[in-house]
């Protein structure tokens, strides 16, 4: 047998066996984006997700949108904590979540508010709007109707600790001494109710 005919039986043998090892883990990463599909959205490349199926590629996002959503509530409300009227407090969606969202991230002295509103093939999915602001009502998502639709918030893994609890925060506050009504910002008439989101 000549040197030429062993390395090309070489490279074949090689290539099947790294065509087996590629197909094994696409496998792993359809039954991983079942399981927590948050977690596999950070971890794959823009490219890779693109490959997914339409269904579970939206799932998949949806998925990804929420987590950095609760990421983003719980930084303003513990950056909130440490500087006052959230002076300094910035908060940036990542790309991936940024190629299907629209979003608004605003912040005052008397409180914050995020919201992603789903745009191109994302509006295609189940809920196509998430919302979270300091009121303490936590993350609310919105289905095409306007509808608020807590099976769309299903929580990764990595989030299941849930809320930060302050010991604060079971405590009633005093009413002012001059008996004044606090002054309502413009973050604050972001107030997020059912059916009164702008789909």
């Amino acid at each position: 047998m000549s040197l030429f005919r062993v390395t090309c039986l070489v490279v074949l043998a090689l290539s099947m066996v790294a065509c087996a090892v590629l197909k094994q883990d696409a496998g792993r990463d359809s039954a991983a984006v079942k399981n927590d599909p948050a977690t596999v959205a950070q971890n794959l490349s823009s490219e890779a997700l693109e490959e997914l199926p339409p269904e579970v590629r939206l799932e998949t996002v949806r998925a990804l949108a929420v987590s950095e959503l609760y990421e983003g509530m719980e930084f303003f409300r513990a950056c909130g904590t440490i500087n006052q009227g959230f002076e300094g407090c910035n908060f940036t969606f990542s790309d991936k979540v940024l190629r299907s969202f629209i979003s608004t991230v605003d912040a005052a002295d008397d409180g914050f508010y995020l919201r992603l509103k789903a745009k191109g093939e994302q509006l295609n999915d189940l809920c196509v709007e998430f919302a979270a602001d300091s009121s303490g009502n936590g993350v609310r998502a919105f289905d095409r109707q306007g509808d608020e639709r807590q099976d769309c918030l299903l929580e990764p893994e990595s989030l299941a600790f849930g809320d930060i609890h302050r010991i604060t925060d079971d405590l009633n506050g005093n009413p002012a001494p001059s008996g004044k009504a606090p002054v309502l910002t413009e973050v604050a008439r972001h107030e997020i109710k059912s059916g009164n989101s702008q789909i």
